[in-house]
């Protein structure tokens, strides 16, 4: 019978050993080449809202929902005002993304729970298409190591780089001095606006370890709010 699916090979994505070789591949002195596939098996392969909430209980839900394209199917279900998203578009004509019963198609959607000591420590999620992947990245970067808060770490400067782009794109909030710096490693550089909504919308919460205190953070780029009940 026909293989439909492919099991995620997550014990070697999240190996220590498999993080060293990947960082090992980045270069600091010039344009690192273009990633490959190939480990840790030999194959692997714009309407969204985020929102993260937590009661006072501690019960935790961080949501991000798509219709896909702006306005999803561009169809309705009679009597509701649903929109029907148009997901399926994410499917491949081949490999393990291809169309297949029963499958769900990739997505870059990653809502997020960072646990601390085994207890939750922050709770984030992003709209921004393939940005997604990037941004949270950023912004987890910026809460662990970078000890910013969590309105500090959504506003900090973003960029976004793809295989399918020769450009990296940056927004102009990024120091010139280090513009200046990618530039002199080859990187073709393309600024955004401040505060760019192409960058994505974090909405996010950070727990206090020591008083428990929530810390909501929201996004300026595409009108994100922070509410307290």
């Amino acid at each position: 019978m026909e293989k439909l699916f492919e099991g995620i090979p997550l014990d070697n994505l999240l190996s220590a050993a498999y993080a060293k070789k990947r960082a090992a591949e980045i270069r600091v002195d010039i344009l690192s080449p273009a990633a490959v596939e190939g480990e840790p098996i030999t194959r692997e392969s714009g309407s969204t809202t985020a929102l993260c909430v937590e009661d006072r209980k501690g019960n935790i839900v961080t949501l991000t929902q798509t219709l896909s394209d702006f306005f999803g199917a561009k169809a309705a279900i009679d009597g509701t005002g649903i929109i029907l998203n148009n997901e399926m578009r994410n499917f491949s004509y081949g490999g393990v993304n291809a169309l297949k019963p029963g499958k769900r198609m990739r997505t870059t959607i990653s809502p997020m729970i960072v646990l601390r000591n085994g207890k939750p420590f922050a709770a984030l999620g992003t709209a921004g298409a393939a940005r997604i992947i990037s941004t949270t990245a950023i912004l987890v970067s910026n809460l662990l190591d970078h000890k910013m808060g969590i309105q500090e770490a959504i506003e900090s400067p973003r960029y976004f780089a793809r295989d399918a782009h020769s450009e990296l794109q940056v927004e102009k909030r990024i120091p010139q001095d280090t513009l200046d710096a990618l530039d002199r490693l080859g990187y073709s550089l393309k600024q955004g606006e401040n505060n760019d909504p192409f960058f994505g919308s974090v909405q996010g919460i950070v727990i206090d370890p020591n008083n428990r205190k929530r810390i909501g953070g929201a996004d300026p780029r595409r009108g994100g709010a922070v509410a307290g009940y």
